[in-house]
């Protein structure tokens, strides 16, 4: 764990649905979804516990770079450009689609290959998580909630999930099942 992290994320699906009948490209890769991806993982970042939010707002692209000698400006040097992937200052959303669906670490592990469904994958510091599991899960719905606009839908998986719903089921079927176990007993 020290070395890896944790061993319990919290994955958050969002896929975009197209925005009219009409038009069917439903695409995560617009000015405001990535937008809505960035303050979603900045949010999610800030709560307690939570130590990494991978997504397309933290993914960062790798390319080769050649570039003109200011000496001979026949001679290039060559170099490497690592620049987040979500830059509107110097991409468009095109650009970024381009970008994310040609990447092999990015295609299929945070972005579909068709673009429309994005992952973000949250891991915590385990010790604090385990002493608040439920609250943090909560806080971490309610960002989500509150800021995926119409259109965009999140869906939740993870050993975590999977975790705090089964606490939640059974402590609740312990409350509701017990007493009449014990007046028929």
């Amino acid at each position: 764990r020290a070395e890896f992290g944790g061993t319990q994320p919290l994955i958050i699906a969002v896929r975009a649905e197209s925005p009219a009948p009409e038009a069917p490209d439903a695409s995560i890769f617009t000015r405001e979804r990535l937008a809505v991806i960035q303050e979603l993982t900045a949010d999610i970042v800030r709560i307690p516990s939570v130590e990494r939010v991978h997504s397309l707002a933290t993914a960062h692209v790798l390319r080769a770079q050649e570039t003109s000698r200011l000496d001979d400006p026949q001679a290039t040097d060559s170099g490497v450009d690592f620049q987040p992937l979500i830059d509107p200052t110097r991409r468009s959303p095109l650009e970024i689609r381009a970008l994310a669906l040609t990447d092999a670490f990015l295609r299929d592990e945070l972005v579909s290959a068709n673009g429309n469904i994005t992952a973000l994958v949250v891991t915590f510091d385990e010790d604090r998580l385990d002493q608040q599991r439920a609250a943090i899960l909560d806080e971490i719905y309610r960002a989500v909630r509150t800021r995926l606009p119409q259109g965009l839908t999140a869906y939740y998986n993870g050993s975590i999930e999977i975790n705090e719903t089964y606490n939640r089921v059974t402590v609740d079927n312990q409350r509701r099942f017990i007493p009449p176990i014990l007046l028929l007993t």
